[in-house]
């Protein structure tokens, strides 16, 4: 044996020594506007290299041998080997995107298919075309925004030969795949891992990225709620592109009631409200330089993501989902399904074996976020769940695929209601509506329960209605402008005549479901206390505080403190929002008294002591002086029947000039402003002051900033030193913004003069 030693070492390291070498290309991966000569050099003195145009991945039998520098004046993707004898370096594969070609987009593309897919349930079908609609972007309220929006999240291409696309994407094939992610801020990856469909299949079909070997990608740390938890680091697990599906431009079901983000929602306030579940982002895709939308690339929950947040080893864990089990020992969620639900919960020591399978903290976090999306598909469907066998523990499940919320398709709900499965005197056909009518028996679950509820959905939890619409708020202003190119590429997809777009179709729904989110506790609590799942005394009317709101916009501009101090020189269009728990109560009746005298009730939410339309609130000017105003709510319409706990605030009005000029701390840059350099704060509203300044344009050398209060006051200025170009920055603003409210950030350099508004929650 020992005299094959050294032909067994040199086998083992030469795969080691081919994975050493490497190509370098003279052009990194990333967007392009102007032509460029790539050349390609290897490390392998003397190699031949190889490259192709076409996706496929070169061998040392396939594609054009390099021998001169390579035009690139289009989008192209050009995967290279470089090998010498037996030493072969791995496929380098580099995308290079040309905005000004993907915005033309054609219909049709040579030895690419126009294939027929079913947009319903089978009755009407649409064409695949490829085209970037120019009704889209020619449009004059997209055209100078859909460049921008097209860099504005990240970008992902996938590179492989174009058979085993189709192959994988119309049919169940796994192959290897490049995959290349550019970030806003100029970062770039790549990895090579399976590719393979997920779901059904599609005109705008979803996709999976099966890894098995270690990966490293920032995809779900450089998303906007996710920040340092999120693992950068994936193995044996998987991660899914959704399309949307159901909840699509191109699928004939919710067409006109389609925002893309309600599961991103639904995820993001699941880890909001118990720190488990998976992790997402938004992207734009590419296939072999063909762009195929906006897609959601979320973590399943699955054994290998559960061992990264979770700890142990994969084979410690089971997981499953509403098609089985797909890994891991299944006896212990056999036990909890199968024997000890059929317990009787109010024995105390049922109740105590059932705590040990079965995480029950979690698990009414679980609960309380779904039923208040309304969901429908579900608990039958669309759950995802486990448990760690190694060493035991009990089970948790995790949020998956809210499509059929906010509305009432497919026998959804507009919002809170507890799922017809759970309710009282029912028994529930899906597993999780027994274990939940099982454990209901336990008093000690049920007090879980309601303190799980509290704790949500009051005081400030994640689950309030300003929580909540602000989590919204943040995932939708995200893609605001991301979306644009969706419509682009799938808008009129349907082939009904109809492009829907950003302006008409999308921004309403964001906006229809944002309403049904304010006064959703409300009903929630109403919901529960009918099902005698929560104490009626627990929901006594009260006013809770007072919102200062600009009556321009319609937004927040913080929560009023005793003896605030008004400045209507920075805003004078005004008014106060009163809020209550619950959310939505009979009526509430206002007395302002002081220098101005107001009295007014107020039935429907948002309570506003000017009064609103629809959350068009209107306007006052208030008078400088002191002022006393009280607020008080009552069980019935017009001020009448029980009157609960009022609340009474004092604050003046003053009318003075801010600290520094006001062409420079009070412009505001509109959204769709024809200025040389648009600026987006995000997260907006910013939990704590850390927020990103986007630009339409990368900059770079100094960049000078001032941060100013909404009554005019100089916060904090200074001056960063910008490197390199970039088109994101960075402030942390949290010894400053301590307060909720409204604030001013003007930004000032050689190409940037101008002032935006950032929100502190």
């Amino acid at each position: 044996m020992k005299k094959h030693l050294p032909i067994l070492l040199f086998f083992l390291v030469l795969p080691l020594l081919a994975a050493s070498q490497s190509l370098t290309f003279s052009t990194g991966r990333g967007f392009y506007n102007s032509p460029f000569q790539l050349t390609i050099s290897s490390s392998i003195s003397g190699a031949v290299i190889r490259y192709t145009t076409n996706g496929t991945a070169p061998t040392t039998t396939s594609g054009t041998i390099y021998s001169k520098a390579i035009p690139i004046s289009t989008t192209s993707v050009i995967r290279a080997i470089s090998y010498k004898g037996g030493t072969v370096t791995p496929v380098a594969t580099h995308s290079y995107i040309f905005l000004n070609d993907v915005l033309r987009q054609p219909a049709k593309i040579a030895g690419w298919p126009n294939h027929d897919y079913a947009i319903n349930s089978g009755t009407g079908m649409a064409t695949h075309d490829y085209e970037m609609d120019p009704n889209v972007v020619n449009n004059s309220a997209y055209k100078g925004l859909i460049k921008q929006g097209m860099t504005s999240i990240p970008t992902m291409s996938l590179v492989l030969d174009k058979n085993e696309f189709w192959d994988l994407y119309e049919g169940d094939e796994t192959y290897q795949a490049s995959v290349e992610i550019f970030y806003p801020d100029n970062t770039k990856e790549q990895f090579t891992t399976g590719l393979e469909s997920h779901s059904h299949n599609r005109l705008k079909r979803a996709l999976k990225l099966n890894i098995k070997s270690t990966i490293h990608s920032n995809i779900f740390k450089k998303a906007p709620l996710n920040g340092a938890k999120a693992a950068t680091t994936f193995k044996d697990t998987k991660i899914v592109l959704r399309s949307g599906n159901n909840r699509s431009w191109a699928r004939a079901f919710n067409q006109n009631r389609t925002c893309y983000t309600r599961d991103e929602w639904y995820r993001a306030s699941q880890l909001a409200v118990s720190g488990v579940g998976g992790r997402g982002n938004f992207v734009h895709l590419y296939i072999n330089g063909l762009y195929w939308g906006l897609y959601n690339p979320v973590e399943r929950s699955d054994a290998g993501m559960l061992s990264s947040y979770f700890g142990g080893a994969f084979d410690d864990w089971m997981a499953l989902d509403d098609d089985g089990i797909r890994h891991g020992d299944p006896t212990r969620f056999n036990y909890l399904t199968n024997t000890l639900i059929k317990k009787d919960m109010s024995n105390a020591t049922n109740y105590a074996q059932l705590k040990k399978y079965l995480d029950v903290e979690k698990f009414c976090d679980y609960l309380i976020v779904t039923w208040m999306t309304g969901m429908s598909d579900w608990p039958n469907n669309n759950f995802h769940g486990g448990n760690r066998n190694v060493p035991a523990q009990p089970f948790m499940y995790f949020a998956w695929d809210n499509e059929y919320s906010w509305d009432v398709s497919f026998g959804s709900n507009q919002g809170a209601w507890v799922h017809p499965q759970f309710r009282k005197n029912t028994a529930g056909s899906s597993t999780i509506a027994k274990i939940w009518h099982s454990a209901s028996k336990s008093s000690e679950f049920m007090q879980v329960f309601v303190n799980r509820v509290n704790k949500n959905c009051f005081n400030d939890g994640p689950l309030t209605d300003a929580n909540s619409r602000a989590r919204w708020a943040t995932i939708n202003n995200y893609i605001n402008t991301a979306i644009i190119g969706e419509s682009a590429r799938w808008g009129d997809a349907l082939e009904d005549g109809v492009t829907r777009t950003r302006n008409t179709h999308w921004k309403p729904e964001v906006n229809r479901v944002d309403g049904l989110m304010n006064g959703n506790v409300s009903r929630f609590i109403n919901a529960l206390a009918a099902q005698g799942y929560y104490p009626n005394s627990n929901a006594k009317q009260q006013i809770t505080s007072f919102t200062l709101i600009n009556a321009t916009t319609n937004q927040p501009i913080r929560t009023m403190v005793p003896g605030e101090m008004i400045n209507i020189a920075s805003i004078k269009n005004l008014n106060i929002r009163a809020n209550t728990t619950p959310g939505n109560v009979g009526s509430v009746k206002f007395a302002l008294s002081g220098k101005q005298i107001k009295n007014s009730t107020e039935t429907v939410a948002p309570y506003a002591l000017f009064g609103d339309n629809n959350s068009n609130y209107h306007d006052w000017t208030p008078a400088v002086g002191s002022y006393t105003l009280k607020a008080t709510p009552y069980t019935l319409s017009g001020g009448s029947g029980t009157a609960g706990t009022s609340l009474t605030i004092s604050f003046s009005v003053i009318n003075k000039a801010p600290a520094i000029s006001s062409t420079a701390a009070l412009a505001e840059v509109p959204e769709e402003t024809n200025a040389p350099i648009q600026l987006l704060a995000y997260p907006s509203p910013s939990p704590r002051g850390l927020l990103q300044v986007k630009l339409t344009e990368k900059i770079e050398g100094p960049l000078m900033y001032t941060l100013v209060s909404a009554t005019g006051a100089k916060l904090t200025a200074g001056e960063l030193s910008l490197s390199q170009p970039t088109s994101v920055v960075s402030f942390d603003f949290t010894r400053q913004m301590k307060e909720a409210g409204l604030y001013y950030l003007h930004l000032k350099s050689n190409k940037v003069n101008g002032t935006i508004k950032v929100m502190r929650q």
